[in-house]
């Protein structure tokens, strides 16, 4: 998504001349409309969750709500995009009054929409982590089980375990005869 932003940016930047300021406004607008887009598809993921086993795409046993509330996001999504062209709304109606100049007025509301949709976005990865916590949590727990193995590992051998290898478990322990 970064690189076909990327690619856009550039050309619109060389035919259209953009300033310094169009163009960082440009990248807060954008990064405000992807985390916006990333919170909105993590409260659909918990409130219809659609799940798809690993290796495939294919889903397993949806039920019809979250396929007909799956359907309906992707029909109105570019309508929640709406509120990242408020920005350059308020810069057009600045500049029109006299207020401000609408460069400057456009990049201040463009901050605010992106540090307001990352709040909103980090605010949804609670929900989130609280519905996967399950038995089968993923990566984060995972990796929390490692790291007590490691530190449990430690404290068998009386030192520092090497954390490149696997983390020493009973088996192995009666096997070096230990």
């Amino acid at each position: 998504m970064l690189g076909v932003f990327a690619v856009y940016l550039a050309l619109t930047t060389a035919l259209a001349h953009l300033g310094a300021l169009d163009v960082l406004s440009a990248v807060l607008e954008s990064a405000g409309a992807f985390l916006f887009l990333s919170a909105l598809g993590n409260y659909i993921s918990i409130i219809a969750p659609y799940r798809v086993p690993s290796g495939s795409l294919k889903p397993a046993k949806a039920k019809g709500a979250a396929q007909l509330l799956l359907i309906a996001t992707h029909m109105f999504l570019p309508l929640a995009l709406l509120p990242v062209f408020i920005p350059v709304l308020i810069g057009l109606l600045s500049s029109r009054l006299g207020l401000a100049s609408g460069g400057g007025v456009i990049l201040a509301c463009a901050f605010l929409m992106a540090a307001g949709c990352g709040v909103l976005y980090w605010r949804t990865l609670g929900p989130l982590e609280d519905c996967c916590s399950g038995a089968n949590s993923g990566y984060w727990r995972s990796s929390r089980r490692r790291w007590s193995s490691r530190s449990i590992a430690s404290a068998e051998y009386g030192e520092e375990a090497p954390f490149t290898k696997a983390p020493a478990h009973s088996s192995t322990l009666r096997s070096s005869g230990a």
